[in-house]
């Protein structure tokens, strides 16, 4: 695992844009895994009553495996392109996060 310098604009790496954007960082990265982070605003779409909603978490773990992808691309002199996830497998969510919280979230790729 490579750890990763911050970007000036992770929307570099990722397709999804305001106020859908839910990763802020890309800590590491390797061939097979990625690991995010985001600091949950308190003003985000996917915050209701101060909790960061499943939608949102779902959004989080897609936009960590686009900015795993554009990484790639990135390190391979080409433009990110357009990706997505075939299935989510294995989630079990038993709490929310709050809002003004960092989540870190690590993905690994099964197939591609």
């Amino acid at each position: 695992m490579t750890a990763i310098q911050d970007f000036e604009n992770i929307q570099d790496l990722i397709p999804q844009g305001p106020p859908f954007v839910c990763v802020h960082n890309l800590i590491e990265w390797s061939e097979q895994s990625a690991t995010s982070s985001f600091k949950i605003p308190e003003k985000h779409y996917f915050v209701r009553e101060g909790l960061f909603l499943e939608p949102g978490l779902l959004e989080n773990v897609a936009q960590t495996a686009a900015a795993h992808a554009g990484y790639k691309s990135i390190m391979s002199s080409k433009q990110p392109s357009l990706g997505y996830i075939g299935a989510f497998k294995n989630i079990h969510i038993s709490r929310l996060p709050q809002s003004g919280n960092e989540i870190r979230t690590a993905i690994n790729i099964i197939n591609q």
